[in-house]
């Protein structure tokens, strides 16, 4: 029972982390981000502004009539998917006028589903030329240090990308892929701190049941731990922990894992267990309370050392 238990804490902690990154700012310390509950792009319907974000609060005002009562925020409802809901792009980047506030209808994956949607049930409503827009790019944070300005160089990056983050002195870009003969790719892109210098972009490929979550850990401003977690379809959890040397834009480090959930398991954890802002592989023995190996950061990628 009780390495049932670590074992489920375990792979919970993996693909459901609890992270600051809502409340992080690029004045923040480092620390590990991860996209379990971030939001992707999507597709929706613009029925034009008409309202304002009040700042500070989670009400809109009118834009022509500023004696009107504030309203609270409307949000996209799943279970009312063709109602009118307001789309917030205050945490959207770049951040340069972002007060408006979108009266949008539709959530849609793709381009295609919504003009499929258009057709079946808009086209006797509203004008043919309606055409379906793309949510921009989603940050966790809210002020950055490095250059977040879309340019000719970098807008191939920010239009495929789902999110944004700064850490390890760079920009990183998630970009979820669609499901095309039974595989999606996941892929991040790392811009320098110019905003617009590609560093290097990594890519996995799983079936397209899988979720992959995707977190970041910082190794100071050298080096960057990218952690994939996804679930396979025959049960258990596979992780790809790779390792990026910024400067050298190299991949210095990599190691696939599997957690197959019996009592053996032993568990790969990306930790920063002496809280030196380094984080730790270690492995750990379902049924053990410390881990029995450990792996640490020379400065140039991970090697084996004692506890």
């Amino acid at each position: 029972m009780k390495s049932t238990f670590r074992i489920l804490a375990a792979l919970t902690a993996l693909l459901f982390p609890l992270t600051p990154s809502r409340i992080l700012g690029a004045e923040a310390p480092a620390q590990s981000l991860c996209d379990s509950t971030w939001p992707r792009r999507h597709w929706y319907f613009d029925m034009g502004d008409g309202r304002e974000l009040v700042p500070g609060t989670n009400t809109t005002m009118n834009s022509f009539d500023k004696d009107e009562p504030h309203q609270p925020i409307n949000p996209y409802d799943p279970r009312r998917p063709l109602a009118v809901y307001d789309l917030v792009r205050d945490h959207f980047v770049p951040r340069n006028f972002w007060r408006h506030v979108k009266r949008a209808v539709g959530h849609f994956a793709t381009e295609e589903e919504a003009l499929a949607a258009k057709q079946q049930v808009w086209d006797a409503q509203q004008p043919a030329h309606l055409r379906p827009l793309q949510s921009p790019l989603w940050s966790p944070q809210t002020s950055f240090g490095c250059k977040v300005v879309m340019t000719i160089r970098n807008e191939k990056v920010y239009f495929a990308s789902d999110w944004m983050v700064e850490t390890a002195g760079a920009l990183f870009f998630g970009q979820n892929g669609t499901c095309k003969n039974g595989k999606v790719t996941k892929t991040v892109v790392a811009l320098g701190c110019d905003g617009e210098k590609k560093l290097f972009s990594d890519s996995i490929t799983v079936d397209c049941s899988s979720e992959v979550t995707t977190c970041l850990h910082p190794i100071g401003n050298d080096a960057i731990v990218i952690q994939h977690a996804y679930s396979e379809e025959e049960g258990g959890t596979q992780l790809d922990v790779r390792t990026w040397a910024l400067k050298k834009k190299k991949r210095v480090h990599k190691l696939e894992w599997g957690h197959d959930g019996g009592p053996d398991t032993e568990l790969l954890s990306v930790t920063d267990i002496d809280s030196d802002g380094i984080p730790e592989l270690t492995f750990t023995q379902a049924d053990a309370d410390t881990p029995h190996k450990v792996m640490r950061w020379n400065g140039k990628t991970y090697a084996d050392t004692k506890k």
